[in-house]
């Protein structure tokens, strides 16, 4: 009994592969299936320090579309703040985000869109009294079909 429920579970797995696959063919849409995304805009510009003044927000908006439709659940937006590395973020100023669930439900696969992203409490990490740099930010699909890379206008973050 302990042999059979692997090799049923495997035969099971094998043909709900070939039905996804077949079932796939039929849906072939125009395009590389890569998503693309577009810089909107980045609000505000300019942040006073949170370490001194307490707690602030850049909202940035990027805009999106994707020929296959399969950007979501298991989709990965990744946003780097393109500054010198420093022990104050462990992070390496790299930030990663879940996608929430964006395929159609119906009709065409194609989809577009715009996605805010928030960046809470930002602050210097350097010695100096301000701070300018932009962010790079790439979406990954549930494919795993990387987007093209896109640079934001710069957010400059002071000390007064």
């Amino acid at each position: 009994m302990k042999k059979i429920i692997p090799t049923l579970l495997s035969i099971t797995l094998f043909f709900i592969l070939c039905l996804v696959v077949g079932c796939g063919l039929s849906n072939v849409v125009p395009g590389d299936g890569k998503p693309e995304i577009t810089f909107e805009s980045i609000t505000p510009s300019k942040v006073k320090d949170y370490l001194i003044h307490g707690p602030n927000v850049v909202e940035i908006t990027i805009g999106f579309s994707d020929s296959d439709g399969d950007l979501g659940s298991d989709s990965c937006l990744v946003v780097k703040a393109l500054r010198p590395p420093s022990s104050l973020d462990p992070t390496g100023g790299i930030s990663k985000y879940t996608v929430p669930d964006l395929s159609p439900r119906a009709g065409s696969k194609n989809i577009t869109g715009k996605i805010k992203i928030r960046i809470d409490n930002l602050f210097i990490t350097t010695l100096d009294s301000i701070q300018t740099f932009p962010y790079e930010i790439y979406i990954t699909d549930q494919s795993g079909n990387k987007s093209n890379v896109i640079t934001t206008t710069p957010v400059t973050i002071t000390l007064n």
